[in-house]
């Protein structure tokens, strides 16, 4: 039990960083939550820069070093950087650091780590920081998810060196984040999908083991989702005007820097919109029915949720209880109102939509009047990347900050993407199970989806919508049982979504017809997570941790004193994909 209350779990991401300090108590949300950037001065930047440079022409020639000193120990210390607080304090307040500016970056990209001192500094900060953990006396062990991507054996090796000589950790796990994420859904076996903010992946998990060579990634996340609505809702030169006259779009002055914040101003509207909701996963013009109000994120059709389903439903059950007031006064109960009634009289989102396809939004205390076209469409990139080829490559590149790497020059900025080449999530979703060498295993994996990453709380019904997207991979359901049976995703009118009806549209293995596609979710006996599939990933994190530091004999994870007895070769033995 004292060994449980002090235990730290790290659900780690590209983006964001989850963590808990003790597993002792019944599952709780994470108490911690950081974001993965760091922060160097000028100075150090240059310093990096000429690091590497130096580092190049040593690789580069045989000349040997003679002052004695380690050409590939980097002059930036793990010190130098700024972390959490820190950080944004020094951006919201860059005139404290005029002589020497401060530039934010992402030690972790796509999944891997691009630099060591960045990611220590992240560690650092977050045990002895943000937990009540203690260097000189850490006796807290801890488990650390990572991205799939992230992890292999020279990754492995160096982060326990990182742990166990820099950070002091009696005991250390380093283990995959989709395998965990299985566990959270009561699973030994998923295909696990991470939407992500720079990104998208998809791994395979067979009997409680990552399926090595599943994981497969696209380049379009919820930053590409947000560039693309900011670039459609640059189309309305009245919008646009508009937010010019806010004090931030006046301060202006060249025509270049007028041009960049434009750019930066419907960057931030669309971020802001997708934050409050706003954004409809509604049926566009690509064809699929994203958020059907009669198909739940398991692919089950919802008879009480297609009658009375979101604020319609809200609305009935208060007006139920107005009238139970009213017979107990003795007073004539009022009639309720009908959805359809509902929807006539009134709107209930939280911006009021008008007759001619309007949206009125508060931004930066400015009305503005927001085209409902583009917020449907948002989320188109994840099923057609193509479409950010048309896209104004100022949008892109301002939504990519530079990431940090010690390999390249410093800052490295975002990379052109072929965006007509780049697969889509529902490709790299169907290529991650048709990875799995025994075919008949490939059928059950999709109806064992675990849809996580932050998106999936910011914008209710992507689960829905990315399971729909993944019609034209399974068959229709009437093709699965020969007489149009109700097995698969079937919409309210007995079509298949997205308009795939095709009998020949579905995918065979091994004798087996794919006709079903479902997202799992978390059980309701996890009531902190219930519906919370985006801490996926942290849920199954404190769950392995209670069974894997519940073995004595140290099987599953790695003791320091066994690191300095045999060295970094002892993280190689309890690698997730040996255990």
């Amino acid at each position: 039990m004292a060994r449980e209350a002090r235990t730290v779990v790290i659900a780690h991401g590209s983006h964001t960083i989850r963590a808990g300090f003790g597993i002792h108590e019944p599952l709780r949300l994470p108490s911690v939550e950081l974001s993965a950037q760091v922060g160097l001065r000028s100075s150090h930047i240059q310093a990096l820069r000429a690091h590497n440079a130096k580092i190049a022409s040593l690789n580069g020639s045989s000349a040997d070093v003679t002052d004695g000193s380690d050409p590939y120990l980097s002059p930036v210390k793990p010190s130098d950087y700024l972390v959490g607080h820190f950080l944004e304090d020094a951006l919201q307040h860059p005139e404290g650091y005029q002589d020497d500016p401060v530039h934010a970056f992402w030690p972790m990209v796509g999944g891997k780590i691009r630099d060591w001192g960045g990611m220590q500094a992240i560690w650092y900060h977050l045990l002895f920081f943000s937990l009540p953990v203690i260097r000189s006396t850490n006796q807290s062990v801890t488990l650390l998810s990572l991205p799939p991507q992230a992890i292999d054996r020279n990754t492995s090796a160096q982060i326990h060196k990182i742990f166990f000589e820099e950070l002091n950790c009696p005991a250390l796990c380093v283990v995959d984040s989709s395998l965990v994420s299985t566990f959270a859904v009561g699973q030994l076996g998923a295909c696990v999908v991470d939407v992500g903010w720079s990104g998208s992946s998809a791994a395979c998990v067979l009997d409680a083991l990552p399926v090595l060579g599943s994981n497969v990634r696209c380049e379009v996340g919820l930053r590409e989702c947000i560039a693309y609505l900011a670039f459609q809702l640059g189309q309305d030169r009245r919008l646009v005007q508009t937010l010019l006259t806010t004090p931030e779009g006046a301060a202006s002055t060249s025509a270049a820097s007028s041009s960049d914040k434009e750019t930066q101003l419907l960057l931030a509207l669309a971020e802001e919109l997708f934050k409050q909701g706003e954004v409809s996963l509604g049926e566009g013009d690509d064809g699929l029915q994203a958020t059907n109000a009669n198909v739940d994120d398991e692919g089950n059709f919802d008879v009480l949720g297609a009658l009375t389903s979101g604020k319609e439903k809200e609305a009935i059950a208060a007006q139920e209880k107005k009238n139970r007031a009213l017979i107990e006064e003795g007073k004539e109960p009022e009639k309720i109102q009908m959805p359809a009634e509902i929807a006539a009289n009134g709107n209930t989102s939280a911006g009021a939509s008008d007759v001619n396809g309007f949206l009125t939004f508060q931004f930066r205390e400015t009305p503005l009047r927001i085209p409902k076209s583009p917020l449907d469409k948002a989320v188109t990139p994840l099923t057609e990347p193509s479409v950010l080829a048309s896209v104004d490559s100022r949008f892109l590149t301002l939504a990519s900050p530079p990431s940090l790497s010690s390999e390249d020059s410093i800052p490295s900025a975002p990379a052109q993407v072929d965006w007509a080449s780049i697969p889509s999530l529902p490709e790299v979703i169907s290529s991650s199970i048709n990875s799995i060498l025994e075919a008949e295993r490939r059928a059950p994996l999709w109806e064992l989806l675990v849809i996580t990453g932050q998106p999936t709380r910011v914008l209710r019904g992507l689960t829905t919508y990315i399971v729909s997207s993944l019609s034209k991979f399974i068959a229709s359901s009437s093709a699965a049982n020969g007489n149009g049976g109700a097995g698969g995703m079937m919409a309210a009118n007995g079509g298949g979504i997205g308009g795939v009806d095709d009998v020949g549209a579905g995918l065979a293995f091994n004798g087996q017809q794919v006709s079903n596609a479902r997202a799992l979710k978390t059980p309701d006996y996890f009531v902190e997570f219930k519906d919370r599939t985006d801490l996926a990933p942290f849920l199954g994190a404190t769950i392995y941790a209670k069974l894997v530091f519940a073995d004595s004999q140290a099987k599953g994870y790695t003791l320091k004193s066994a690191y300095i007895e045999r060295g970094p070769t002892v993280a190689f033995q309890v690698l997730p994909s040996d255990k």
